[in-house]
């Protein structure tokens, strides 16, 4: 397998940090700016004597507020789930259920995983792949089910992520359009790898697996 050298590490993770910024700015700050201008509408509201219609507003700036702190709220734990702390596999059907009431698609885990002897970096990795995924299937795919196996087969720990969404063409250009690239290299980076089958119309596959080393 090819060594990753540290320049292409620091490459990676400059990636990542450009893209919370992009999820920052399209997210909560954007929301954030919008309350602002909306605030001084509501002023003058108020200084013209329009109490209703100010009460109007100031429920609505509250719901954009809301939106904001869970946007925040959800950048922090995709930064550093603390699930994690419970291992992987818990770590994955919590974040499943969660991204699952959030996006409203129909997440299905099943784990026959074990206790999984996995180091804290293979662990991160997985999971992020697992995140990736979902992230990809909500803003891609018009998926509305789907399924994520954690399987422990020949000498491999694998997570399957399927869904049933429009699929697409598993070129170079897809390949980076999707992220898919990112979630190679970071598992690569860790001594596993991630496959993906996916073709237009059929749904699409992110297999993420790497080697039981006790095996």
């Amino acid at each position: 397998m090819e060594t990753f050298s540290s320049e292409r590490t620091i490459e990676l993770l400059e990636e990542e940090r450009k893209r919370v910024a992009r999820d920052i700015h399209d997210g909560p700050a954007q929301s954030l700016t919008n309350v602002t201008m909306r605030l001084e509408v509501t002023k003058r509201m108020l200084e013209s004597g329009r109490v209703e219609e100010s009460v109007r507003e100031i429920e609505r700036l509250q719901m954009m507020l809301r939106t904001a702190m869970n946007d925040v709220r959800r950048l922090i734990f995709d930064l550093r789930p603390t699930f994690l702390e419970r291992g992987v596999s818990d770590a994955i059907q919590l974040y499943a259920e969660r991204f699952s009431q959030m996006s409203g698609l129909s997440i299905d885990v099943q784990c026959s995983w074990e206790n999984p002897k996995l180091s804290r970096s293979v662990a991160v990795a997985m999971f992020r792949v697992v995140q990736e995924a979902l992230n990809n299937i909500h803003k891609h795919a018009k998926a509305s089910k789907v399924k994520i196996e954690l399987k422990r087969e020949n000498g491999l720990y694998r997570a399957l992520v399927t869904d049933d969404g429009v699929g697409f063409v598993t070129d170079k250009t897809s390949t980076t359009s999707y992220g898919l690239q990112g979630m190679k290299e970071r598992m690569e980076l860790v001594g596993g790898r991630v496959t993906v089958q996916s073709e237009p119309g059929h749904g699409t596959q992110v297999i993420c697996e790497v080697a039981d080393r006790n095996e």
